[in-house]
Formats: structure tokens, C-alpha cells, sequence
């Protein structure tokens, strides 16, 4: 298994994920989010990501999280979590209305 962790800092979470994939044999590639830059006008701008079974979001920054979870599921690749579930995640109102609802949309 290949996994791909897109990053903003290592902190102790993302230490502790790394241990965690090493002690099962996981092939990890780290993906540092400010050397990343998304042409979405070209056919190829994913590529990069096309040798991963998951991509695993750590990015500090909401909005760079969302934008690049949503480039990556548009193009079909597996991301933990889904651009859809960050976005509720990260609104108040979006998260609120989610777990209260009858219909469970995350």
C-alpha cells in the first residue's frame, strides 16, 4: 500500500501517524502543501497523486485543505478524509445541522 500525507507541519499527530504506517509496512510519501501548486487547466495536474491508494490530509490551513481535497476527489483519487466531510467539518452551522439532521449527510 501506498499512502501520500499532505502536510503543513509535522507536529506530534502527524509523528505519531508516521509510526503508526511504518510499524505496518506502509510505503509513505510526504507531500509538503506550501511546495504545492494545482494547475487545474492542465490534464496532468494531478498526476503526482496518481501512484497513491490514499492521500491523507494534514494541511493547517482550512481553505488549502478544501481546495486541495476537492481538486483530488474530482479527479478520483481516495483522500482521508473527502472534500465534502472537511467543508461540514469546518462550518459550524454545516456540522450542527449535519448530526442533527434525520438524514446523516456526512
Amino acid at each position: 500500500m501506498r499512502v501520500g500525507i499532505l502536510y503543513s507541519r509535522v507536529r506530534a499527530e502527524e509523528k505519531l501517524l508516521f509510526e503508526a504506517f511504518d510499524k505496518r509496512g506502509v510505503d509513505l510519501d510526504l507531500i509538503d502543501d506550501n511546495t504545492l501548486i494545482f494547475d487545474i487547466t492542465a490534464e496532468a495536474h494531478t498526476r503526482r497523486f496518481q501512484g497513491f491508494d490514499v492521500v491523507v490530509e494534514r494541511c493547517i490551513s482550512h481553505g488549502r485543505a478544501l481546495y486541495s481535497l476537492r481538486i483530488l476527489n474530482d479527479q478520483g483519487i481516495k483522500t482521508v478524509n473527502t472534500a465534502l466531510v472537511a467543508d461540514n467539518c469546518g462550518n459550524k452551522l454545516q456540522t450542527t445541522s449535519a448530526l442533527t439532521s434525520r438524514r446523516r449527510r456526512l
